[in-house]
């Protein structure tokens, strides 16, 4: 297939790429500001764009197929703003799948957030659920994923949207308890837990891999969960990765944190599973081992 990726030098884009390169004929688009220097995309042709309709009616080609990953998460004191460091992202969303409607691009697959469903769940958040964001990044997804039905809806299109658990990525490089923890274990420090929250999540393998399935299955549309399908409290998390690393941390329980206030977010893979015929393989175990095989 001939595969169209925005947001190609991003977190996941990079190891979309990478997954992707021997099996698809790849098509970077990107800013003008954005670097491809890098040898991963020795394969790829590029495309530079401000992603503005003109531009992109002049400059996108026909392809079997868009991977959207370009959308810029707002700071934590620009989320604090509001919407406005969103729009932009939006905006670019609907001028591109308004030109690949025009130009007969009927396949497009786009990441979304475990982030538009709420923080509480007594069982498992399925798609059909009502949304209720927990910030306005969520919002900001909440209203790709309404351009894309719309347009599936309008135009017969087969537009797919993945809202994502928690990605934990090979190199630690994100901001999340997970990260925290593991550095702290290989370093033999404490982990100290302040919150008794419970997440889903969901190794950047495996989005790869459900975005390629995903973008394969040309004739389907909707919205879908990618996760593990378990939820992993924060002792769940310490413990395995204390156990797996055979460290020597401990874990300490912040005296003053209110563990009574927890984040309970478990999604529902089934839809996913039943459509393309595809589950995560990694739990959290294997996630664990993984990295530790790639750090020694």
């Amino acid at each position: 297939m001939k595969i169209l990726i925005t947001g190609s030098t991003g977190f996941i884009g990079r190891e979309l790429i990478v997954y992707l390169r021997n099996r698809h004929e790849l098509i970077c688009l990107g800013l003008y500001s954005e670097n491809f220097d890098d040898c991963i995309f020795d394969n790829c042709k590029i495309i530079k764009t401000d992603y503005s309709y003109n531009d992109l009616i002049d400059k996108l080609p026909v392809v079997d197929g868009i991977i959207h990953l370009a959308f810029q998460k707002a700071s934590s004191e620009n989320e604090n703003g509001g919407m406005t460091s969103y729009f932009p992202s939006i905006q670019l969303s609907e001028n591109l799948i308004k030109v690949a409607k025009e130009k007969g691009i009927s396949n497009v697959v786009t990441t979304s957030s475990r982030c538009v469903y709420g923080t509480y769940t007594n069982d498992m958040f399925c798609e059909e659920d009502q949304t209720n964001s927990i910030n306005y990044y969520g919002v900001a997804k909440i209203c790709v994923e309404q351009l894309f039905e719309y347009y599936n809806t309008t135009y017969n299109l087969n537009y797919k949207s993945l809202r994502l658990g928690q990605v934990i990525g090979k190199e630690l490089k994100e901001n999340s308890v997970f990260t925290t923890f593991f550095k702290n274990a290989i370093a033999n420090l404490p982990l100290t837990i302040t919150t008794n929250d419970i997440r889903d999540y969901v190794y950047i393998t495996d989005v790869c891999k459900a975005i390629n399935v995903a973008i394969e299955h040309t004739n389907h549309r909707g919205i879908y969960n990618v996760s593990i399908g378990k939820g992993y409290s924060n002792r769940d998390l310490a413990e395995n990765i204390i156990d797996i690393l055979d460290s020597d941390s401990t874990i300490e329980t912040k005296n003053d944190s209110d563990i009574s206030k927890t984040t309970r977010i478990i999604l529902n893979n089934n839809k996913f599973l039943k459509t393309f015929n595809y589950q995560c393989e990694y739990d959290i175990q294997k996630i664990i081992h993984e990295i530790k095989n790639n750090i020694e």
